[in-house]
């Protein structure tokens, strides 16, 4: 699975996460998690994820797997709702595992946007044993 892809799926699977970011809309489940960048309007809070960067780890003795890098920016009215925001992301993705694959939280910077008139903390997780 594609290393954002995969990110999605774990957030949208827990329960925490989906209560912040989930919502129903004729009947079936939504979340405000995004590649790149949101829908113009949509209404905070949201998530988008990126791939910053996906290495193939090789040598010539053997094939390993890949390793990438998928940044999370969280985006909320509040200081508090982002700190919430990014707890509740971090509990579903750091120190998981998922078949070879590892997921670790490397780094996490906060932010704000006066254009935007909100508060935004990017995380960054690195994915090991991902299939090259």
């Amino acid at each position: 699975m594609e290393p954002g892809q995969l990110i999605r799926s774990l957030l949208t699977q827990n329960a925490p996460v989906v209560a912040l970011l989930g919502y129903v809309e004729a009947g079936e489940s939504k979340y405000r998690i995004y590649p790149l960048r949101a829908p113009q309007g949509t209404p905070f809070p949201y998530v988008c994820y990126q791939v910053i960067s996906q290495n193939a780890d090789t040598s010539a003795s053997c094939d390993l797997d890949d390793t990438a890098r998928v940044q999370l920016s969280l985006f909320t009215q509040t200081y508090t709702e982002v700190c919430t925001l990014s707890q509740a992301c971090r509990k579903a993705l750091h120190r998981q595992r998922v078949d070879s694959v590892t997921i670790d939280l490397d780094q996490q910077l906060d932010h704000y946007s006066d254009p935007a008139l909100c508060y935004f903390r990017t995380q960054d997780y690195l994915l090991e044993g991902l299939e090259s």
